[in-house]
């Protein structure tokens, strides 16, 4: 391992940490650090890779770095991208502090909130909350006495909460990796950054003349429709149209979003076209119920209705990741067997030498740390069968979330149903109690939306460190390093920005509405507690035998041509927007392999790593002219 690739690694993972919590609360740009696609650790690769290929002819190949060390230093900003906005810092900062400055007669936070609030958690000095919201007068100093205590309570909960993660990540990496060989398409374009080529050494990256039009198309297309916000006479290029359906109770979203094509191109054709399918066919079915007045009118969590699932194919999406989980731990059964021989001791011919933990470590960290957050979250005033539950029903999320990411490369995506929402639904709200609704509300920050996870990207940084790293143990110290990093300049930049403008006078999203949105959630079921939602588990159990008799299918029908990822996915809010772009990456592929076959697949591939490339380092550039002009770009594609 080396230490300059490490010292840079650090350096820009603390730049991460920094610009995700600027970007996301104050600049209104790229969401850097948002979503699993990480385009700001991207966008940051790329400028390193060109200066590399430029230090190379200025001072010789042996002080450029190497692609094994551009790939570490990438490593450590994928786990630097967790913490400083939607992973956990621009949600969590906000509620130690939002149960406090919006409590007011009209809500009546005072009585249904307050009594069932855990001090050890929050802040509760009502000047230091006020001042975080309504910023600093006269120059006053930020009171980081009064954040720091909770703070370090929740940062001991969310690195265990990662150690479990990456415990389970390594027990299941060479299934994964090695016997199952998934696609892994996010780490297609950091491969080709890095070493240059795409797939082979053959098929050159930076030499590609198709590459650089994949790179030109999104970056004249964005560059137009950002001249566009700034002028206003520059005419727009729409990229996202829409189309009603079904008396306009459907909404067929038409968006481009280039790089979710230039992903879609790097996975299977059956994978692809059954996530656009049953996408669409969820969409359509959606629409004709709610025209005729058919379904739920439960409300899950606040962003469930983001999309055009109902409820009861959020409930279906719920069981269908359950099999997903459960088929894949059945698949790997022979794998997790020899891990836990290993464990105890029993499998000395098991080599867990290239492992970044040893299977020891990472058994026996998964189910220590999986009993300390469920004591956590107890102490914290969940039941312990609510947390018991909770924290199953997460982390099973967590992993279906994470297959989906490795298998089909969806750059943004959050589940349909939250753990918090299938413990509410399922058990009852009145089994709960009041003082379980209110923590599941903290909860919400690191279990709700959860578009960006140590889970999935330890996955990617796993694929990408394979067979690349002779060192790995020590690679686990640097990811350390970045997510520390990350944390402590994601922290400070939130509460500084906060403290010296007033909270409420920057992001409105996190500061105003979702500020607010779990609190409100919660005391309308403390309000109207309720039992168990029947229909919910019936839609459940429904979900769960078609992903069986789909994944039976898939696995004992040679000709059956629907993947089961796409059916546990249907309910997803995230892929009303991206089905549009999957089915022309599929019918692109289609095409091309039909007409060309595989060489030409190889050969169109620089074209769509191009897309994606274009798409991010486009988006980068108009953040950072509209820092330098203090103009406003605005989101320039279609989700990110």
């Amino acid at each position: 391992m080396s230490v300059r690739a490490v010292a840079i690694g650090a350096l820009l993972s603390l730049f991460l940490g920094f610009a995700g919590a600027f970007v996301s609360i104050a600049a209104g740009g790229l969401p850097i650090t948002n979503n699993i696609s990480t385009p700001g650790a991207l966008f940051l690769l790329f400028a390193l890779a060109v200066l590399v290929r430029g230090g190379n002819a200025l001072i010789g190949p042996r002080c450029a770095l190497s692609p094994r060390e551009l790939v570490l230093v990438y490593s450590m900003m994928l786990v630097a991208s967790i913490v400083p906005s939607r992973g956990l810092l621009a949600y969590l900062l906000t509620l130690m502090g939002s149960w406090l400055y919006y409590a007011t007669p009209e809500n009546n936070w005072t009585e249904l909130i307050h009594p069932h609030v855990r001090h050890w958690l929050v802040v509760d000095d009502e000047t230091a909350v006020k001042q975080f919201y309504e910023g600093l007068e006269g120059g006053g100093r930020i009171p980081w006495g009064a954040w720091l205590p909770p703070l370090a309570n929740w940062a001991l909960f969310f690195l265990v909460l990662c150690f479990v993660m990456i415990c389970i990540m390594v027990i299941l990496r060479k299934q994964w990796i090695e016997h199952e060989r998934l696609a892994f398409p996010l780490t297609q374009l950091p491969l080709a950054l890095a070493h240059g080529y795409a797939i082979r050494p053959g098929n050159a990256f930076y030499r590609s003349v198709w590459a650089w039009i994949g790179v030109a198309i999104p970056v004249v297309l964005g560059s137009v429709n950002a001249l566009h916000d700034y002028y206003g006479v520059v005419p727009a290029i729409q990229l996202s149209p829409d189309v009603q359906a079904f008396r306009r109770a459907a909404n067929l979203h038409f968006w481009f979003s280039f790089g979710t094509i230039g992903f879609a191109y790097c996975i299977s054709s059956p994978v692809a076209f059954s996530i656009w399918a049953f996408k669409l066919c969820g969409i359509l079915a959606s629409g004709f119920a709610s025209m005729v007045g058919w379904g739920s009118t439960e409300r899950l969590d606040m962003f469930v209705d983001l999309g055009s699932s109902s409820p009861g194919q959020a409930h279906q999406s719920m069981g269908a990741m359950i099999v997903l989980v459960g088929f894949g731990l059945w698949l790997a059964r022979d794998h997790l067997r020899e891990v836990w021989g290993k464990a105890l001791g029993r499998a000395p011919h098991v080599d867990d030498s290239g492992e970044l933990l040893s299977y020891r470590v990472a058994v026996f960290g998964t189910v220590g740390g999986l009993a300390f957050l469920v004591g956590w979250l107890t102490l914290a005033g969940l039941p312990l069968w609510a947390a018991a539950v909770f924290v199953a029903a997460t982390f099973v999320l967590y992993l279906a979330l994470a297959r989906a990411v490795c298998e089909a490369g969806i750059p943004v995506l959050r589940p349909a149903m939250s753990g918090s929402a299938f413990l509410i639904s399922g058990f009852g709200a009145s089994r709960i109690g009041d003082q379980g609704l209110v923590q599941l509300a903290f909860d919400h920050s690191w279990a709700v939306d959860i578009r960006i996870t140590m889970m999935a990207i330890i996955a990617h940084g796993l694929r990408l460190l394979h067979g690349r790293e002779t060192h790995i143990r020590r690679v686990g110290l640097a990811l350390l390093v970045a997510l520390a990093l990350s944390f402590v300049a994601g922290t400070a930049t939130l509460l500084t920005l906060a403290y010296r403008h007033g909270a409420i006078n920057l992001e409105h999203y996190y500061f105003v509405s979702y500020a607010q949105g779990p609190f409100e959630w919660m005391c309308a079921w403390m309000s109207s507690p309720a039992g168990p939602n029947w229909s919910g588990w019936l839609s459940t159990g429904i979900g769960m035998a078609g992903m069986f008799a789909l994944h039976s299918a898939w696995r004992l029908v040679p000709w059956w041509p629907l993947h089961p990822l796409g059916y546990a996915l249907m309910g997803v809010g995230a892929m009303d927007y991206y089905w549009f772009s999957f089915f022309v990456a599929w019918l692109i592929k289609a095409l091309v392999l039909k007409y060309g076959g595989a060489q030409l697949y190889r050969r169109s591939l620089p074209l769509f790593l191009g897309l994606i490339l274009g798409q991010f380092v486009c988006s980068a550039l108009w953040t950072i002219l509209d820092q330098l002009t203090g103009l406003r770009s605005g989101w320039l594609f279609p989700l990110m």
